[in-house]
């Protein structure tokens, strides 16, 4: 999140998991410049966020990440190099306070050019080290204790990674090529937005290898990974890549588009279900009644396109796709959604007027226009598509106008177009389309009538069959009798 509200959002947490549960306050350089720190602006550039971590009780899930080390860092620390010219460093093999662990015993073995050498003692190998304990003449020194156990120290004189100063005191080769990278520290700059083939045009979008380092810190594989405001799914796709299970939740239909398309996506055959939005057509009835604007969102998002993210002031476009004309050419579609019931000729005719308009505009001879309707349309409308006629695609003409009522969505209708682009694939085309073009990016919606929550994760074995009307809404039926 933006680092301006973050005191605000510490003190509700505080509330929730106690103070005592405030593990980190994180920074995140998500860039390396912002517009808003040119002249004038009179402040410096905002390029970070701040990531709040809390736990509840005493116990949680940390598993150590690594951040790899700077080439400078190897230069002054990495100095010696071994006879198979691996570089290694060395380190103390004592340490300050005993820890507990079973210490090897150690004794001294003169060498033929009078240097000396600590070897294992083979006769009484360990003991156990009282505080304070010494063994006879050859303590490691200053009243220091072994820093290995007996196991460990076994394993590294037997791989030569003890090497020996004149005194004859052991230090441990530490090699490069086989430590971590630098345990994980409070501020993240080596992982940048998500940019390229990763933008959906969500503008709070996080990288995905953000959220695998969050998931990767803080859960186990077949742990259960909650984002209640998931967008456009960057949680629920880390969740999946690392084998999470995962709940996401978000207000807006258009999301739980994005988030499906996304998942089937990148990870085909994927299991999942969805709650929250209708799954008959007396679901639909009753959200166009009592959710218009709902209901426009769900109905673009039902048939696969993309809803504008405007719901007055539209230009009497609420959704648009992207289809295949050729195998190497794309057009696109407009959608217009009529939720009442009165419903005459003038809309089709209004909506293609508006696909006219947008041929001009973007110089494509072949948008379509689609009308959805919640109730049955007129004759009248039937034929007012019609007088638009057809064009020309490779499999063979399809109307340039069509209208598609709820009870024909339920019953398997599609829009008639050769191949329609999921949103992940169309958010591509759309980067690199002109400011006249149809398509236009997803919004985070901010309406709250509804929480739309969408379940899975690869681990998960029985889901919830998708057939089942969850009873998130009356039908239109009992809606209607209940009035």
């Amino acid at each position: 999140m933006s680092p301006d509200p973050s005191h605000y959002l510490k003190i509700i947490l505080d509330g929730i998991f106690g103070t005592r549960g405030y593990r980190n306050e994180i920074s995140w350089r998500r860039s390396s410049a912002h517009s808003d720190s040119k002249q004038g602006m009179r402040r410096c550039g905002k390029v970070r966020d701040v990531i709040l971590f809390y736990t509840k009780g005493k116990v949680w899930t940390w598993n150590t990440q690594f951040s790899p080390y700077d080439a400078s860092y190897f230069e002054d620390e990495y100095r010696h190099e071994d006879e198979n010219g691996r570089l290694y460093k060395e380190s103390d093999a004592t340490a300050a306070k005993d820890g507990g662990e079973v210490s090897y015993l150690w004794r001294v073995k003169r060498l033929a050019n009078s240097t000396m050498r600590w070897e294992p003692d083979v006769e009484n190998e360990y003991v156990n080290p009282a505080p304070g304990w010494e063994y006879k003449e050859v303590p490691p020194y200053n009243g220091r204790y072994w820093a290995y156990s007996h196991d460990n120290l076994l394993k590294l004189w037997h791989s030569g990674n003890l090497v020996h100063r004149s005194t004859g005191m052991p230090r441990v080769r530490l090699f490069a090529d086989e430590m971590p990278g630098v345990p994980l520290q409070d501020s993240w700059d080596d992982i940048g937005k998500a940019s390229g083939e990763e933008r959906l045009g969500y503008p709070t979008q996080k990288p995905v290898a953000l959220l695998e380092r969050i998931l990767s810190c803080s859960t186990n594989e077949g742990d259960v990974v909650l984002d209640p405001f998931c967008g456009c799914g960057t949680t629920l796709h880390a969740a999946q890549v690392l084998g999470r299970k995962w709940i996401g939740i978000d207000v807006a239909v258009q999301s739980m588009h994005v988030v499906q398309d996304r998942l089937k996506h990148h990870f085909p055959g994927i299991k999942y279900d969805v709650f929250g939005i209708p799954k008959s057509a007396d679901g639909a009835l009753w959200l166009a009644e009592n959710h218009p604007f709902k209901f426009e969102e769900w109905a673009v998002t039902a048939l696969g396109a993309m809803h504008s993210g405007k719901f007055r002031g539209d230009g009497g476009i609420d959704g648009s796709f992207y289809y295949l004309t050729a195998s190497d050419d794309r057009s696109r579609g407009i959608i217009s959604v009529k939720g009442g019931r009165n419903l005459n000729p003038g809309m089709v005719r209004d909506l293609g007027g508006t696909v006219e308009t947008q041929r001009r505009l973007t110089r494509d001879d072949k948008a379509i226009g689609v009308l959805i309707c919640a109730h049955e349309p007129t004759k009248g409308m039937r034929d007012a598509a019609r007088e638009f006629g057809k064009i020309d695609t490779f499999i063979g003409q399809i109307p340039a106008v069509q209208i598609i009522t709820v009870a024909e969505m339920f019953a398997g209708a599609t829009i008639n177009v050769p191949a329609m682009l999921d949103t992940v694939t169309a958010a591509a085309i759309g980067r690199k389309k002109s400011k006249f073009d149809a398509y236009r990016k997803p919004r985070d919606l901010t309406q709250r009538e509804m929480m739309l929550p969408i379940k899975g994760g690869k681990s998960v074995v029985d889901l919830i069959d998708s057939s089942i009307d969850v009873p998130v809404m009356p039908s239109f039926r009992e809606r209607r009798v209940a009035g």
